[in-house]
């Protein structure tokens, strides 16, 4: 683990699978994964934090009716 400030780095490396999983979150409490990017043999996958909701029912998220609050994330809708 690398830690800078604020921002904490947490490194796990696979060799056998050719894979590399990098996590930056806050070093203080909650600890919030700000960004992660996975490196494998064909390339490298990034996810950055752009925006959050707190106290939200997340695992009832996960259908076509709810198109408006996976739209007030960012996120693509869900396919149907």
């Amino acid at each position: 683990m690398k830690t800078a400030g604020a921002s904490s780095t947490y490194t796990l490396i696979y060799p056998s699978l050719g894979r590399t999983l990098a996590i930056h979150f806050e070093t203080a409490f909650p600890h919030i994964i700000r960004k992660w990017n996975e490196t494998t043999k064909t390339g490298v996958t990034t996810a950055t934090l752009n925006k959050r909701l707190m106290n939200i029912p997340y695992w009832e998220l996960h259908n076509p009716e709810v198109a408006g609050k996976r739209k007030e994330l960012g996120l693509d809708p869900v396919a149907n």
